[in-house]
């Protein structure tokens, strides 16, 4: 091999090394964003409550139980109630 095929070797295997670091430095930070927990309070008075989320009105829609998940977000639901300390 060539000097210059080395060099475009070498090239080649950094952009290589860049793009898994790259994808392995996004795929940590969705999924460090993904677990975060959020920022949860409780404000009003009596007859009168907001649940505030990450400083947003929050406004649950969702269901009980241990059903199919992907249908509940399929159907608009953000919220998911369950039974028992199983997650």
């Amino acid at each position: 091999m060539d000097s210059e095929n080395v060099s475009q070797f070498k090239k080649l295997l950094a952009r290589i090394s860049l793009g898994i670091v790259g994808g392995a430095l996004i795929a940590g930070t969705c999924y460090a964003l993904r677990t975060a927990p959020a920022s949860v309070k409780v404000t009003g008075k009596p007859g009168s409550y907001q649940l505030i989320r990450n400083g947003q009105p929050y406004f649950v829609k969702g269901a009980g139980g241990n059903g199919s998940r992907k249908l509940l977000l399929e159907a608009g639901a953000n919220s998911i109630r369950t039974w028992g300390a199983e997650g």
